[in-house]
């Protein structure tokens, strides 16, 4: 169950980010470093929980990769909080163009479908 509403999740982030781009970009650009860092802190551990309890619900390889992919954001939660990354990944995504964007957006939709058919 929980499985399929972050699968919905996805597909409706990445539908929103793939028509409106421009609006994640100066979201990002208007915030400040601490923030943003709050934000990214607080989306990687809810994130990192829904693929924990996404990969205890499935069985087989994807939710073991999913329960990897969990670990490791959480482990990355916590490196982002503390270090000088996010200044230098909001750096980076500030000057990226909106193509790097809708990409993202496809990704994301892309990981809802998988998550769906899971």
């Amino acid at each position: 169950m929980i499985v399929k509403i972050l699968g919905w999740l996805f597909i409706i982030w990445g539908i929103v980010f793939f028509l409106k781009p421009e609006w994640l970009k100066n979201k990002l650009l208007k915030k400040t470093t601490k923030k943003v860092k709050r934000y990214l802190f607080a989306l990687a551990i809810v994130i990192a929980f829904l693929f924990i309890v996404a990969g205890l619900e499935a069985s087989g390889l994807w939710a073991k990769v999913f329960m990897l992919f969990a670990i490791v954001a959480i482990i990355k939660a916590f490196l982002l909080l503390k270090g000088k990354a996010t200044d230098r990944l909001l750096e980076w995504f500030s000057k990226q163009p909106v193509k790097l964007y809708k990409s993202l957006a496809v990704i994301y939709i892309i990981m809802g479908i998988i998550f769906l058919k899971v």
